[in-house]
């Protein structure tokens, strides 16, 4: 019989992809003083990176972590918060954006605080499927042959992995770019690794995404459309869509990739009227800046290559950047930091596996609340 993990079984939902509640709720009481705890670890990173959070920008921050709570894991949102503001702290040391936009980021997105650890969710004879969150890597980054962390609180999932498998050597057999989340497969032997990575090299492995882009994409995609750019380095880190028929740019080899498209629902973001408003949430942080919703579009995406970065260009190419994304486009209102991640999940994924075939889902979480739809819905 086929193997499948399917979490999508909430009544009465039409969104693709939402998450189910995984946690019980403890207290009120409870619950409440750690939203204080929150709240508080918030005030002072912000007060270490020289900019203090104003009573409106608390109000903002537990507006919005209230509507996060009931999906939030309480028996890890303090560890999550803590290693969270650890990174926005080393972002900031980095010049990525000043004080005060660090600040408006957690009075505006508190979804920034959560979600940092990986988890396992499918297993079957020595492969697993696990949940990798956003602005985590796989592994830790190489420097002059040698792994380390950017700052000391850094975790990978192959850390988790670790912890999880201890004395074993779990073997990632496919990757995601530090800024996407969702599955990730991974091997615990080299068997099964070989296994599994032969089946990504022959494109027998089905993934599917979900991105939320700028803008509406035109018609044809509703009922499906491909994207054939190729793709070629450029200097930098960042890649570059080129031409169909160009399969040589400046000395450079382009490589060949495929995309299908199809869009989902199209609305504008933010949902959440307060979210559009920037400015005025810290100390120095000026009069409150009322900002338009954008148009964007919740996109399935099925990659036929795996070539790096291949959804983010190819969606770039096509004018429709996802949301959030600093390397292509995606920058809402062109300002870094006006929203706290890459809108871009690996979704499902579907494989042959020995005598079966695996059908795996990781729920996305950010579905629930990010379009308002054109109808006037959410």
């Amino acid at each position: 019989y086929p193997c499948c993990l399917n979490i999508l079984h909430r009544r009465g939902t039409t969104r693709p992809g939402g998450r189910v509640p995984r946690h019980s709720r403890p207290s009120a009481h409870g619950a409440a003083t750690k939203m204080s705890m929150v709240m508080t670890k918030v005030e002072n990173a912000c007060v270490s990176w020289g900019c203090r959070i104003n009573s409106y920008g608390l109000d903002i921050l537990q507006e919005g972590l209230t509507r996060l709570w009931p999906r939030v894991d309480e028996e890890r949102v303090l560890e999550d918060a803590e290693a969270r503001l650890a990174q926005l702290r080393y972002f900031h040391r980095e010049g990525a954006m000043s004080s005060v936009s660090f600040t408006e980021l957690c009075a505006r997105f508190p979804e920034v605080l959560l979600d940092y650890r990986a988890q396992v969710l499918w297993e079957q004879d020595d492969l697993l499927a696990i949940h990798k969150p956003w602005g985590m890597r796989a592994y830790l980054a190489r420097k002059n042959g040698a792994r380390y962390r950017a700052w000391p609180e850094e975790l990978t999932a192959h850390d988790r992995l670790q912890q999880l498998y201890v004395g074993q050597r779990p073997r990632m057999c496919n990757r995601l770019d530090f800024a996407t989340s969702g599955l990730m497969l991974v091997a615990r032997s080299r068997e099964a690794a070989g296994e599994a990575c032969r089946l990504f090299h022959q494109r027998s492995v089905g993934k599917t995404y979900l991105a939320l882009v700028l803008g509406h994409p035109p018609a044809s995609w509703d009922r499906g459309a491909v994207l054939d750019y190729r793709i070629v380095d450029t200097k930098g880190f960042a890649r570059k869509a080129v031409s169909p028929a160009l399969e040589e740019l400046n000395g450079r080899v382009t490589e060949k990739a495929e995309t299908f498209v199809r869009v989902l629902q199209r609305g504008l973001w933010p949902r959440h009227p307060w979210e559009a408003g920037y400015g005025g949430c810290g100390e120095g942080g000026g009069a409150e800046l009322q900002r338009e919703r954008l148009p964007a579009s919740l996109v399935e995406v099925r990659p036929k290559t795996g070539r790096r970065h291949q959804i983010r260009v190819h969606l770039a190419a096509a004018g429709h950047p996802v949301l959030g994304d600093d390397s292509y486009g995606g920058q809402p209102w062109g300002v870094r930091g006006g929203s706290y991640r890459m809108y871009l999940h690996a979704w499902k994924l579907k494989l042959p596996w020995r005598e079966d075939v695996c059908s795996m889902e990781d729920p996305c979480s950010w579905l629930e609340d990010q379009l308002l739809l054109d109808d006037g819905t959410v």
